[in-house]
Order: C-alpha cells, then sequence, then structure tokens
C-alpha cells in the first residue's frame, strides 16, 4: 500500500530542517536530533489510498481553535467511542489529519497523537460521500470537500449539521436527524432548505479544487460563532466565489476551468487563478473576492462572457511581457485588477518573463507566501513572483526546476546567464543558456569554458575559464531607448590581479553605447561603467580588495529622469554609490556579454579572471523608466536570499530529476516550501533547498504540511 509519510523512508535531514512531528513508515530508522530543532520520528503508515489531504491547524481559526474546548452537545461529540465511526477520544484534535480516500470516504486523524489513530470517518451516501473525494480543506470548525458529480459539501462540527453546494441549488439534511450522528442513520434523509446553509448555485458539479478563508470584518456565522469564511470553489466551468455575505459571485467564468488553479491571497482578500487556454495561452490571473473595488484585485461581477480576455475588460495585454501584469480595467477606463500572460505568441508577445510558450497544462496548489506568488507547474517546476505594487513593472521572479535556479530576476529580465544546477555544456560551440523570457543564450567561442560548484559539495554552478579569445556572447537587438533605465547584475569570485575584469557588459552594434560592471585594473575595487559618463568617475576606490576569493554580488542600474539619470552602484546588497549622470543611448543595444567587455560591439576586452554566477540583464525603454530599475530594498532582498546557495553544501534544484511538480504546500509555522514530485520531495527555505526524501510524491495535490507535520500520498 502508498504510504501517507511526511518524512520517508530516505529522509535526508540537515541542520537547516526545522520542525517539529513528520511521518515516517516504521520500518525504518527514526530521525535523530539535528539543529537548530528537533526533528521528531512519528513512525506511522496508513493503509489507505488517498486522493486528497490537508493538516488542519486549529490555532490558525479565527479565535485560535477554542471552539474544540466548548463542544459538549453535538451529535457527533456525544457518540459512542470506539467504533468504526468514532475514535477514543472526545475533543477534536488541536492538529488534524483529514484524507480523503479511494473508498468514497473522509477521515479524520489525530494529529496530536505520534500514533495518529482515527477521529472520525464519514462514508457512504449518508454522509453525502457519493463518489471519492477530489479535494479537502477546513477552517473555523468547518470542513468543505468536493466531489465530481456532487458539487462541493460541507461538514459543519459547530452546528452539527451537514450539506452540500450544487449547480441547482444547495441541500441539507432535515429533521428529525440532520445532524453529523445521522451519517450512520439508516433514515436520514433530504431536502433544499437547510438554514443557514444559504441557497448558492455553483457553475459545475464537478469540483477541482476549493480554497477558503476569513477576513477580520467578516460578519460572524450564526451556526458557528465564528467569522464566516469566503469559500473559492473551482469547478469544471469556472470559479464561483461564495462570499462571506452567504451570496455566491456571478460571471467568475474564465472558460478554462478544466485546467485551472486556485489559491488564495489573504492578505490581499483575492484568488489566484491560472488558464490554460487553447488560444489565450496561460495566464495567471489575481481576482478580488471582495463585493466592491479593491486596489490589488478586480471584482468577479466586472468579468463578462467572454472572460478576462474579453476587449472592453483588458487594456494593453499585447504588452503583457513585463515582469508585473498588465492591469484589466472596467468599462469607465478604471484599473481593477491584474493578470499575468504567460505564453502565447499571438496574444503576448514576447512570451511573457520566461522563455517558455506555456507553463504547462497545469498549476499544483498555488500558494501567496513570502510575499510571492508560488506555482509548481506540470512541466517547468516552481515559479515565484514577488510583485511590487508601486511600480507594475519592477517586481521579481524566480525559476527552480530540477537543473536550474535563476535566483531573483528582476524588471523586464533580457538575460540570465549562469544559473544552472549541476553543470551543463561549456564547450566551444555551445553555450551558457539564457534563462530569461528572451531565450538568448551567450554562445561560446574560442574554446572551452568551464563549469563547477560554487562551493563544496553545492548545486549551483560557477562559469570560468574567460580569456581574450574565449568568450560568451548573445546578440539579439533590444531597445531600451534613448535614456535608457536599466540594471546588470552578477556573482563572482576571482584572485586575479590582471587589468580591468568585466563581470559583464552591454553594446549597441556600433559600439556608440556601452556599459558594464567590473573590478579595477590595479585595486580591486568594483567598478560601473557607461559610455556616456566615462570622464566622470563612477567607482568606489579604498572599499577594499575584492579580488580575495570569495563570492561577492554585484549591480549597477540606471534610472531615466527628464534630463539626466540616476545611476547607483551595489556591492553586497548596499547601496555603495549614487549620483545623477548623463542620459546613455542603447536604443539599439544588440550585444550582451558575459565574462568580458566590448568597445566596438565585436572585440574582446578585460575578461574576468575567477568565477561569474547568476549573471542577469534588464531594462527598458523611455516609457518604462521608474519601473525597470531595483529598489534599494529589492537589491538588499536579492543578494540576502541568493547568498545562501554560495554555502558549502548548498542545494537550490528540485531533487530527483524531474521537474514535474505533483503537489506543494507551505507550512507557516517553519517557513518551509514542501515541494513533491516523482524524485521525492524537496523542501525549501527561500531559494534554498534544506532537505529532500527519496520516496516519490505520487497523486495531485495529495501533499499537507502544517506546525512540522507533513503528509504525502
Amino acid at each position: 500500500m502508498p504510504n501517507l509519510v511526511g518524512i520517508g523512508n530516505s529522509q535526508v535531514p540537515t541542520n537547516s530542517m526545522l520542525g517539529g512531528l513528520a511521518y515516517q513508515d516504521p520500518e525504518y530508522a527514526q530521525l535523530k536530533s539535528t539543529e537548530p530543532g528537533e526533528i521528531v520520528g512519528i513512525k506511522q503508515l496508513i493503509h489507505d489510498t488517498a486522493t486528497c489531504m490537508f493538516v488542519y491547524d486549529t490555532t490558525q481559526d479565527s479565535d485560535g481553535g477554542q471552539w474544540r474546548k466548548k463542544l459538549t452537545t453535538q451529535s457527533w461529540y456525544t457518540e459512542e467511542l470506539g467504533s468504526e465511526w468514532r475514535g477514543h477520544k472526545k475533543e477534536f484534535p488541536s492538529l488534524a489529519v483529514i484524507v480523503g480516500t479511494t473508498s468514497d470516504e473522509i477521515i479524520i486523524y489525530d494529529g496530536d497523537d505520534p500514533n495518529l489513530p482515527m477521529y472520525l470517518r464519514f462514508a457512504g451516501n449518508n454522509s453525502m460521500l457519493y463518489e471519492d473525494p477530489t479535494c479537502v480543506t477546513a477552517i473555523n470548525g468547518c470542513i468543505y470537500w468536493g466531489q465530481t458529480q456532487y458539487g462541493l459539501g460541507r461538514y459543519n462540527l459547530i452546528g452539527d449539521t451537514m450539506g452540500r453546494w450544487r449547480s441547482g441549488g444547495s441541500r441539507g439534511y432535515k429533521a428529525p436527524d440532520r445532524t453529523i450522528h445521522g451519517r450512520i442513520s439508516s433514515s436520514h434523509a433530504a431536502n433544499n432548505d437547510l438554514r443557514p446553509f444559504y441557497n448558492i448555485s455553483l457553475q459545475a458539479n464537478q469540483i477541482l479544487d476549493v480554497k477558503v478563508t476569513a477576513t477580520t470584518d467578516a460578519p460572524v456565522d450564526p451556526d458557528t460563532g465564528l467569522p464566516r469564511p469566503y469559500i473559492v470553489v473551482q469547478t469544471i466551468n469556472g470559479v464561483n466565489v461564495i462570499q462571506d455575505n452567504g451570496t455566491t459571485a456571478t460571471g467568475v467564468n474564465h472558460g478554462y476551468g478544466s485546467s485551472l488553479d486556485i489559491g488564495i491571497i489573504p492578505e490581499q482578500e483575492a484568488f489566484l487563478a491560472h488558464h490554460n487556454g487553447a488560444t489565450s495561452g496561460q495566464c495567471l490571473d489575481v481576482i478580488s473576492i471582495r463585493d466592491q473595488y479593491r486596489m490589488k484585485g478586480v471584482h468577479p461581477s466586472d468579468f463578462a462572457a467572454g472572460g478576462i480576455y474579453g476587449a472592453s475588460e483588458v487594456s494593453g495585454r499585447s504588452n503583457s511581457n513585463r515582469v508585473e501584469p498588465v492591469h484589466a480595467t472596467n468599462g469607465g477606463g478604471v484599473a481593477v485588477g491584474r493578470y499575468y500572460g504567460y505564453g502565447h505568441n499571438s496574444y503576448f508577445n514576447p512570451p511573457g518573463p520566461f522563455k517558455w510558450d506555456s507553463w504547462g497544462s497545469t498549476c499544483k496548489n498555488l500558494l501567496w507566501k513570502e510575499g510571492s506568488i508560488i506555482a509548481g507547474t506540470s512541466n517547468k517546476g516552481i515559479i515565484r513572483i514577488k510583485e511590487h505594487f508601486q511600480h507594475l513593472q519592477g517586481g521579481m521572479k524566480n525559476w527552480c526546476n530540477a537543473n536550474v535556479n535563476t535566483g531573483w530576476m528582476h524588471g523586464d529580465i533580457h538575460g540570465c546567464y549562469c544559473a544552472n544546477a549541476n553543470g551543463t555544456s561549456g564547450t566551444s560551440g555551445g553555450s551558457i543558456g539564457d534563462l530569461s523570457h528572451e531565450g538568448n543564450d551567450a554562445n561560446i567561442s574560442g574554446g572551452d569554458l568551464t563549469y563547477g560548484p560554487v562551493a563544496t559539495g553545492a548545486g549551483l554552478v560557477g562559469w570560468s575559464g574567460f580569456t581574450n579569445s574565449i568568450y560568451a556572447r548573445a546578440t539579439q537587438s533590444h531597445n531600451m531607448g534613448n535614456g535608457a533605465a536599466f540594471s546588470f547584475m552578477g556573482w563572482f569570485k576571482t584572485t586575479s590581479t590582471s587589468s580591468y575584469q568585466y563581470i559583464c557588459s552591454v553594446s549597441k552594434s556600433d559600439g556608440s553605447g556601452r556599459a558594464g560592471l567590473a573590478l579595477d585594473t590595479s585595486s580591486g575595487d568594483p567598478y560601473f561603467w557607461d559610455s556616456t559618463n566615462s570622464s566622470t568617475d563612477f567607482r568606489e576606490l579604498g572599499i577594499g580588495d575584492l579580488r580575495d576569493g570569495q563570492w561577492h554580488h554585484i549591480a549597477g542600474s540606471m534610472n531615466y529622469g527628464s534630463s539626466a539619470t540616476q545611476k547607483k552602484f551595489y556591492l553586497d546588497g548596499k547601496l555603495i554609490k549614487s549620483a545623477s549622470k548623463g542620459i546613455i543611448n542603447l536604443s539599439s543595444c544588440a550585444v550582451w556579454n558575459v565574462g568580458h567587455y566590448t568597445s566596438n560591439g565585436s572585440d574582446i576586452a578585460y575578461s574576468f579572471g575567477g568565477q561569474l554566477a547568476l549573471v542577469k540583464f534588464s531594462g527598458g525603454t523611455v516609457a518604462d523608466a521608474g519601473n525597470q530599475v531595483p529598489t534599494d530594498e529589492q537589491m538588499m532582498q536579492i543578494y540576502n536570499e541568493e547568498k545562501p546557495l554560495f554555502n558549502e553544501g548548498a542545494q537550490c534544484n528540485l531533487y530527483g530529476g524531474s521537474s514535474t511538480v505533483v503537489a506543494q504546500d507551505y507550512d507557516d509555522s517553519t517557513g518551509i516550501l514542501h515541494v513533491g514530485t516523482s524524485g521525492g520531495r524537496s523542501d525549501f527555505k527561500g531559494l534554498l533547498r534544506i532537505n529532500n526524501t527519496t520516496t516519490a510524491v505520487t497523486t495531485d495535490g495529495c501533499l499537507s504540511a502544517a506546525r512540522g507535520l507533513i503528509v504525502e500520498q
């Protein structure tokens, strides 16, 4: 039988691993203490085949789970203990594992007990379970679950009722026995008027997913005494939003429900929706769940029958290649929402902030964590999007799969190089792959470049071997305008004492506009040079010799203004120099150099003498000025979150060779992202993989984590 386990039988813990409980097959050894916390090995195997699961942490409910202490008269609470329907404990668990099975069941297990005993069981028609559950979640004492043909169900533990929503309206149980205990009754009957189970009609009976959240100002549900949640339901025909006032939003049909995944952004009172349309390509929408306009969302009623792609609803979709989404507008031209386009060239040209034409057919468990949208995809690994609401095009994104980790790519990214995990070809005639949306690989000429781990045992590799005859260059014309706003950045390590060493540079094809990042010829000080301001020195002398054999992060930006640009220079995340400088013309930038400089667009000079990693170019035209340049805060964030990748033993990619994400979840208590593939489970702290198993995660969506407890199929 498959394992419902958290940390599998081939667990490889590290000192970075945080947390509490984890399930293991009892046939294998328990984990021992690790720093900074202790991993408790719970040896438990559940012999059920799961279709869906949710680790329910009641301490995250609106009242901190205190409702559990107040239940004494509910029918299920007073049932005889120790039966096939009830476990041996009265009080509902503080931490519960809710599992839908292939036996048309929903079983609640006691996560407070290391043995994980059954606490409460629902099965059969009297439990409204006519087939295998497709999804399950819980909040404020209520369990929500979906089925393929019979709509969305709810078990209200506090109100002691059962009911479900369907395309034809809601259903519930009538007197004399409308309680949860009635699931084991032979006389249980149903009708359509169970108050206060409000009458709502879904767009379809086939439920693909459900997400719930409760806002701080939500009205109190008289049936629970707790705030009533928003319920976002993914049906085969699109999305329903059951609002906290007991009504449902209409017109939230994107037309691609069968390939849609959803997520919740509680702090923005919005939900995420992923599309995969045959003509419109891949899109990710951020949609308000409120009944009024919000700065960071779009009200569902603003969608026409044609969905978000209707011409009257969307402004500027042809320009959705930027980092930030195009903001949708209502009929009055008011910006009310945002979406991301990721793919089909006829709609999005170039195709989004990544170089592929689509994410893949599905996303798994869209998340909003760490201030980012985190999407696990069916063939591209993990995509993180860190929005920047003040500047529409000023966000960042990260791509991580079995072979690469890009770090954070900012703005309208035009090149991301030396971001491979586990190496790639470095031979003459090969290339250093561009992992941005441009797909503009840097071709290797003159000989072989080499690559190796950035530190002993690390997954990220650094590139070296650059000379004035062996180099890497990409050629692709890109108009960044006369008065460009752009940024360069990268990581370097060197002990070379040669003349100027360029980490990266750009040039117009005729050499009339040039800029780059380098180390000074004699001192090893950092240097941000551009052809417009060459007579005004822009380096920081006396900062110390950076040819110290240590990894450093260097970055420079130029932000267009009316008559000048604000030029900034950063080292290891810190702003070290800023000044108003002359405007540079990069209207036909065509040469992108990794590890060297050119004076005329073709020659090679000042090659880098050490290792390079995570070299990136981004920028835009005058119209985008102010949007394409990282803020000081973003630059420090890039440095802080990429730096751990350069430590000994640091891993940065999905374990096991597969980039198909089967399931993922985020544990708020530990700050760890858990990603399941056929190669095992990869656990991430930020961009760093701190842990992995070698046991495959086998079932879509069947991975859930809370309070250090991890459950997987």
